[in-house]
């Protein structure tokens, strides 16, 4: 790929035909996905929409609920893969974030999905209702008409390893530990991780999981995910110390505090997993000196605290 991330190829791909050229997508295995996400269909054969749409709402949680087979993401020397961060440095910050980006964009087009759809079926497993519509999704760009093997979807082969272990590269490169307010950190890698979740959330359904994961998050160990959440929490502290003004000695930055409690009640189960009170919190957060001591007597009159050293779960 070079230098080029792996969005510009696919968009490069879904361009060339609109210039008059021919498409890449010219050997046998060639595919290209339909536009929009692929759905289950509603079943042929009943004339009433009524009929249809009861349908649908009863087997709504039963088409939720069905689960991919594991898959084996290994193969033959003769089948083409990439590498999803191929002239990527996952160092650099705008090499990473256009990889989340990259990421993310597979996810909403159901590029993952159609890929485990196909080696599903390659592998001789039952498909799902959701895999099926993939495959359904499919166009075969190439002379020879022979579906038994897809070898590259809108111009782009099947990556070398799964989706959940290409995420795992990714998200533990969000997390800054010890989190110093007074230091400068890129707000997009807080938006990356609230951008992941929400894309997992949305657009995860139908792929397979690791071993031991029931959701789409649960392929991010657990603590980890916790550590972000409470990350997630201290964006609004970020920023104290950073400049003289700065300081919750300033009356007009004590709205940090309130938001930082907010997002604490939100996040009450990572404040029960890490059995954190403000002495602990303290160890993970680190404030200005002048700031320590205001933080504490702050955080003790919101929560109606009498020591630094009781469990913040028992006052959210």
């Amino acid at each position: 790929m070079g230098n080029v991330g792996a969005r510009q190829l696919r968009e490069n791909a879904y361009r060339l035909e609109d210039f008059g050229c021919a498409p890449i997508e010219s050997e046998p295995g060639c595919f290209r996905m339909l536009p929009g996400r692929p759905r289950p269909r509603l079943p042929k054969g009943d004339d009433h929409a009524e009929a249809n749409l009861g349908y649908a709402t009863r087997n709504v949680a039963r088409r939720r609920a069905e689960q991919p087979k594991p898959l084996d993401w290994r193969f033959d020397p003769s089948t083409p893969t990439c590498d999803f961060f191929e002239g990527h440095n996952l160092d650099n910050v705008l090499d990473f974030q256009d990889a989340v980006a990259n990421f993310i964009f597979a996810m909403e087009r159901g590029e993952f999905l159609a890929w485990e759809a196909v080696v599903t079926q390659e592998q001789g497993l039952p498909l799902t209702q959701q895999q099926r519509a993939a495959l359904e999704h499919l166009i075969n760009l190439s002379d020879c008409h022979d579906n038994s093997r897809v070898r590259y979807i809108n111009g782009m082969p099947r990556t070398d390893e799964p989706w959940y272990a290409i995420l795992n590269k990714m998200v533990p490169r969000l997390l800054v530990e010890p989190f110093r307010t007074f230091e400068v950190h890129p707000r997009e890698h807080f938006e990356a991780w609230r951008h992941l979740s929400t894309c997992l959330a949305e657009c995860a359904g139908g792929l397979s999981f690791p071993v031991g994961a029931t959701s789409p998050l649960e392929v991010i160990p657990l603590r980890l995910r916790h550590k972000l959440w409470l990350q997630d929490c201290f964006e609004f502290l970020s920023g104290l110390g950073h400049e003289s003004d700065l300081t919750l000695q300033t009356e007009s930055e004590h709205y940090r505090i309130d938001d930082f409690v907010e997002g604490l009640r939100e996040h009450s189960d990572t404040i029960r997993y890490f059995d954190l009170t403000i002495e602990s919190l303290l160890a993970r957060l680190i404030l200005p000196l002048t700031d320590r001591s205001l933080f504490i007597q702050a955080m003790q009159q919101r929560l109606g605290m009498t020591l630094p050293r009781e469990r913040l779960a028992d006052y959210l």
